[in-house]
């Protein structure tokens, strides 16, 4: 019977354990490694030696709070109401049973969808200043960090950047 302390030990790091190489060599295969390097980086800088799942939870908490945060920024400004703005970002952070269970398990799927949501604020951040003639630079390295972000998160990121960038091209 497994315990799943091979696990725990795994992610656990200490300063004598942080090499985030074993997690690159050994998950690059299957995931893509920035959710686990940020997984050990938090176990090393909080809970010294830990590889708990509730370090996951909690950060997948986090990233959670952040998706809802941007989801009532987007709509407010879509919108301009509050209210409606609320209203939405409560009923897709609590109704919402997909993502609920995305930030329940110990995956980078919330990451994900923070990376997603991130490319659209640039999208949007870009056609807000689509009438000047030149596009500041804090876009670029914005579009350059969110993007780097989004294809270490999850393979799958491709597709939803190439959907976002043929959307705003057109």
């Amino acid at each position: 019977m497994d315990t799943g302390d091979d696990v725990e030990a795994f992610f656990a790091a200490d300063w004598d354990r942080l090499s985030l190489n074993d997690i690159t060599i050994r998950l690059y295969n299957d995931h893509v490694p920035l959710y686990f390097w940020l997984f050990r980086m938090v176990s090393l800088f909080c809970f010294k030696g830990s590889g708990s799942i509730w370090i996951g939870l909690s950060m997948n908490l986090v990233f959670y709070l952040i998706v809802l945060g941007l989801i009532y920024g987007i709509f407010l400004r879509l919108t301009g109401k509050p209210l409606l703005s609320g209203t939405v970002a409560l009923l897709t952070g609590v109704v919402n049973r997909t993502m609920i269970e995305q930030a329940t398990v110990l995956r980078m799927y919330m990451m994900l969808l923070l990376a997603e949501l991130l490319l659209l604020v640039a999208g949007l951040w870009i056609l807000r200043g689509a009438d000047s003639k030149k596009m500041p630079l804090g876009v670029f390295l914005y579009l350059f960090a969110v993007s780097v972000m989004g294809f270490l998160t999850h393979y799958d990121y491709w597709i939803f950047y190439a959907v976002t960038a043929a959307l705003f091209c057109f």
